[in-house]
Protein backbone atom coordinates (compact mmCIF):
# COMPACT_ATOMS: atom_id res chain seq x y z
CA UNK A 1 0.00 0.00 0.00
CA UNK A 2 2.30 3.06 0.78
CA UNK A 3 6.09 2.52 -0.12
CA UNK A 4 7.21 6.10 1.81
CA UNK A 5 11.06 5.57 1.70
CA UNK A 6 13.12 6.15 -1.34
CA UNK A 7 16.50 4.91 -0.42
CA UNK A 8 17.47 5.83 2.80
CA UNK A 9 21.34 4.79 2.53
CA UNK A 10 23.77 5.66 -0.02
CA UNK A 11 23.78 2.07 -2.22
CA UNK A 12 20.67 0.88 -0.28
CA UNK A 13 18.84 -1.32 -2.60
CA UNK A 14 14.96 -0.59 -2.23
CA UNK A 15 13.55 -3.57 -1.20
CA UNK A 16 9.77 -3.23 -1.68
CA UNK A 17 8.04 -6.05 -2.60
CA UNK A 18 4.40 -5.73 -4.18
CA UNK A 19 1.69 -5.62 -1.73
CA UNK A 20 -0.50 -8.18 -0.93
CA UNK A 21 -3.71 -8.10 -2.52
CA UNK A 22 -7.02 -9.43 -0.44
CA UNK A 23 -9.00 -9.94 -3.25
CA UNK A 24 -12.34 -10.13 -0.61
CA UNK A 25 -11.74 -6.50 0.49
CA UNK A 26 -11.64 -6.73 4.16
CA UNK A 27 -8.00 -6.19 4.92
CA UNK A 28 -5.88 -3.43 4.15
CA UNK A 29 -1.85 -4.36 4.09
CA UNK A 30 0.42 -1.23 4.58
CA UNK A 31 4.37 -1.41 4.27
CA UNK A 32 6.33 1.40 5.85
CA UNK A 33 10.19 1.36 5.72
CA UNK A 34 12.23 3.35 8.08
CA UNK A 35 15.63 4.18 9.09
CA UNK A 36 16.09 1.54 12.30
CA UNK A 37 16.89 4.81 14.24
CA UNK A 38 13.84 6.73 13.65
CA UNK A 39 11.36 4.09 14.22
CA UNK A 40 10.04 4.67 18.08
CA UNK A 41 6.92 3.33 19.96
CA UNK A 42 5.50 7.19 19.55
CA UNK A 43 6.57 7.22 15.53
CA UNK A 44 4.95 3.36 14.94
CA UNK A 45 2.08 4.50 17.02
CA UNK A 46 1.45 7.87 14.97
CA UNK A 47 2.05 6.10 11.57
CA UNK A 48 -0.78 3.47 12.48
CA UNK A 49 -3.47 6.22 13.46
CA UNK A 50 -2.48 8.25 9.56
CA UNK A 51 -3.37 5.12 8.36
CA UNK A 52 -6.04 3.95 9.74
CA UNK A 53 -7.51 7.24 9.92
CA UNK A 54 -7.13 7.63 6.19
CA UNK A 55 -8.48 4.57 5.45
CA UNK A 56 -11.55 4.86 7.33
CA UNK A 57 -10.40 1.79 9.07
CA UNK A 58 -9.76 -0.15 12.51
CA UNK A 59 -5.61 -1.44 13.07
CA UNK A 60 -6.19 -5.39 13.44
CA UNK A 61 -2.25 -5.99 13.96
CA UNK A 62 1.78 -4.51 13.36
CA UNK A 63 5.03 -6.44 12.46
CA UNK A 64 8.31 -5.29 13.08
CA UNK A 65 11.07 -6.42 10.82
CA UNK A 66 14.80 -4.97 11.45
CA UNK A 67 16.52 -7.35 9.74
CA UNK A 68 20.83 -7.14 9.33
CA UNK A 69 20.62 -3.72 7.41
CA UNK A 70 19.92 0.14 8.76
CA UNK A 71 16.27 -0.15 7.70
CA UNK A 72 13.20 -1.61 9.71
CA UNK A 73 10.36 -2.74 8.14
CA UNK A 74 6.47 -2.37 10.09
CA UNK A 75 3.96 -4.44 8.85
CA UNK A 76 0.30 -2.71 9.59
CA UNK A 77 -2.97 -4.95 9.14
CA UNK A 78 -6.04 -3.02 8.83
CA UNK A 79 -9.96 -4.08 9.30
CA UNK A 80 -11.78 -2.74 5.88
CA UNK A 81 -15.06 -4.37 6.80
CA UNK A 82 -17.01 -1.68 8.56
CA UNK A 83 -17.07 0.96 5.69
CA UNK A 84 -12.85 1.13 5.23
CA UNK A 85 -11.79 2.43 2.24
CA UNK A 86 -7.91 1.55 0.00
CA UNK A 87 -6.73 5.53 0.67
CA UNK A 88 -4.81 7.22 -1.93
CA UNK A 89 -0.90 6.10 -1.45
CA UNK A 90 0.50 9.57 -2.38
CA UNK A 91 -0.70 11.89 0.35
CA UNK A 92 0.33 9.00 2.99
CA UNK A 93 3.83 8.65 1.25
CA UNK A 94 4.25 12.89 1.83
CA UNK A 95 3.04 12.84 5.01
CA UNK A 96 5.21 9.79 6.54
CA UNK A 97 7.81 10.93 4.59
CA UNK A 98 8.01 14.58 5.77
CA UNK A 99 7.80 13.09 9.48
CA UNK A 100 10.68 11.05 9.21
CA UNK A 101 12.97 12.94 7.00
CA UNK A 102 11.70 15.91 6.29
CA UNK A 103 11.39 18.02 9.85
CA UNK A 104 13.93 20.21 9.56
CA UNK A 105 13.46 21.21 5.79
CA UNK A 106 9.98 21.53 6.63
CA UNK A 107 10.47 23.95 9.67
CA UNK A 108 12.73 25.83 7.39
CA UNK A 109 10.19 26.41 4.95
CA UNK A 110 7.26 26.96 7.86
CA UNK A 111 9.96 29.93 8.61
CA UNK A 112 10.91 31.23 5.58
CA UNK A 113 6.68 31.73 4.65
CA UNK A 114 6.88 33.39 8.17
CA UNK A 115 9.47 36.32 7.45
CA UNK A 116 13.12 36.23 5.91
CA UNK A 117 14.62 32.85 3.83
CA UNK A 118 18.37 33.67 5.34
CA UNK A 119 17.11 33.72 9.22
CA UNK A 120 14.73 31.00 8.94
CA UNK A 121 17.75 28.75 7.70
CA UNK A 122 19.55 29.52 10.64
CA UNK A 123 16.61 29.48 13.18
CA UNK A 124 15.76 26.08 11.74
CA UNK A 125 19.43 24.77 11.81
CA UNK A 126 19.96 26.03 15.44
CA UNK A 127 16.42 24.77 17.35
CA UNK A 128 14.34 22.33 14.66
CA UNK A 129 15.99 19.38 16.10
CA UNK A 130 15.19 20.42 19.79
CA UNK A 131 11.68 19.64 19.09
CA UNK A 132 10.36 16.54 20.80
CA UNK A 133 9.35 13.29 18.88
CA UNK A 134 5.89 13.31 20.01
CA UNK A 135 5.47 17.19 19.12
CA UNK A 136 7.53 16.25 15.95
CA UNK A 137 4.39 13.90 15.38
CA UNK A 138 1.29 16.21 16.86
CA UNK A 139 2.06 19.68 16.26
CA UNK A 140 3.96 19.64 12.61
CA UNK A 141 6.39 22.17 10.77
CA UNK A 142 3.80 25.06 10.37
CA UNK A 143 3.40 25.44 14.63
CA UNK A 144 6.55 24.84 15.14
CA UNK A 145 7.86 27.49 13.26
CA UNK A 146 5.54 29.44 15.06
CA UNK A 147 6.79 28.98 18.28
CA UNK A 148 10.29 29.29 17.40
CA UNK A 149 9.63 32.59 16.54
CA UNK A 150 7.72 33.57 19.43
CA UNK A 151 10.59 32.39 21.28
CA UNK A 152 12.70 34.25 19.63
CA UNK A 153 10.94 37.35 19.97
CA UNK A 154 10.58 36.74 23.61
CA UNK A 155 14.60 36.36 24.38
CA UNK A 156 15.23 39.44 21.57
CA UNK A 157 12.23 41.62 23.91
CA UNK A 158 14.38 40.15 27.19
CA UNK A 159 17.74 40.80 26.14
CA UNK A 160 17.08 44.23 24.10
CA UNK A 161 18.67 42.46 20.61
CA UNK A 162 16.95 42.59 17.39
CA UNK A 163 14.55 39.81 16.19
CA UNK A 164 16.43 38.83 13.25
CA UNK A 165 19.64 39.65 14.59
CA UNK A 166 23.22 38.55 12.36
CA UNK A 167 24.54 37.82 16.27
CA UNK A 168 24.37 34.70 17.98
Amino acid sequence: MTRPSKTFAPGHVDRRPPAPDDRVGRHLFAFVWLPRDELTTARRVAIADMLAEAAHARLLSWTIDLGDGEVALIRYTLDLREGGKKPKVAPLHERIEMMVRGWQPAVEAALGQIGDHGHATRLALRYASAFPMAYRNGAGPEEAARHQLYQRAFRCRTTGRPLLSEQR
